[in-house]
């Protein structure tokens, strides 16, 4: 059922996508997503905080969220360049430990580990008068390194942070169609 909920969700955005809007979302069979899918929003109780954007090489994000009874949840995502480059629109690969590359983290709740093969792509991004970031667009592919390396460890995201980007790529003339005709299968099959 949260699958079908975060389907729907992207897809509506997606259709609706005018309006901006912060949300986060991600899911994997990594230990970072526990095999769950997680949709996190200002609605949904959580604050989204970005700082240390000084050189403009970098985005960092928390997210947090005390008003769950008895316990607080926290996530950080980073997304940088080397400190002589100015993040942009643009597809990036990391390769991890090398200074003069891209980066992505992505932790949260205690779960996270040394990042291993990643990529991020920002669609969107506009920088405030204090260099701060103000609108942005990014999608992401996080895996971590483990201590055996054939069980994979991924999660897989898009942070929408005062943006009307749609989540995901969706084919502009059938959205309406593709939305009906999924909520249609997925209640045909319930039956």
């Amino acid at each position: 059922m949260k699958n079908l909920i975060t389907l729907v969700s992207a897809l509506l955005f997606s259709i609706t996508g005018a309006k901006a809007t912060t949300i986060l979302t991600f899911g994997g069979n990594g230990f970072i997503s526990q095999n769950q899918n997680h949709l996190l929003t200002e609605a949904g109780g959580y604050v989204f905080t970005t700082f240390g954007e000084y050189y403009q090489n970098r985005v960092v994000f928390q997210f947090t969220n005390d008003t769950i009874p008895g316990k607080s949840e926290f996530w950080y995502l980073t997304a940088s360049l080397p400190q002589d480059q100015k993040l942009g629109i643009g597809f990036y690969n990391t390769i991890p430990g090398i200074q003069d590359y891209p980066s992505l983290n992505f932790s949260g709740n205690g779960n996270g580990s040394e990042p291993s093969n990643c990529w991020f792509e920002i669609k969107e991004i506009v920088w405030g008068s204090e260099k701060k970031v103000t609108n942005l667009a990014l999608d992401f592919y996080h895996t971590i390194k483990t201590g055996n390396p054939s069980v994979p460890n991924w999660t897989q995201g898009s942070l929408r942070y005062n943006s009307s980007i749609p989540l995901g790529a969706i084919p502009e003339p059938g959205a309406p169609l593709l939305l009906m005709s999924s909520i249609l299968l997925y209640w045909r099959r319930r039956r």
